[in-house]
């Protein structure tokens, strides 16, 4: 599963890199819903502190692939769900300060 995660979290920094928008959110996708299916988190919608898996051994990994995918929704226009990503991307990985400079990028604006 660690090998697994590695190399989705490497085949979006690459397509991240190649700005194929699509096929990163493809490959990033694919690994959120199945995490999202083994916590049952796939039902509805949960917030992102339940829906980080902190004590899983790839944690980083799962971070990764979380910002990256919310890279690829941000690119494609769709910013909801790129906040939504990068929320849960923050709990994994919360002294990244890239994650913090996207979501605050992102952020809704009030007025």
């Amino acid at each position: 599963m660690n090998l697994r995660l590695q190399l989705v979290a490497n085949t979006c920094l690459a397509y991240l890199k190649l700005e194929d928008w699509n096929e990163l959110q493809f490959w990033g996708m694919r690994t959120i819903q199945l995490m999202r299916q083994a916590t049952g988190a796939n039902d509805a919608p949960i917030p992102p502190e339940d829906e980080a898996l902190l004590g899983f051994p790839s944690a980083p990994q799962v971070g990764k692939i979380y910002y990256r995918t919310a890279r690829a929704y941000e690119e494609l226009g769709d910013r909801g769900e790129a906040r939504r990503l990068l929320r849960v991307a923050q709990i994994y990985l919360p002294h990244d300060q890239t994650v913090k400079k996207s979501l605050a990028g992102l952020a809704l604006k009030i007025g």
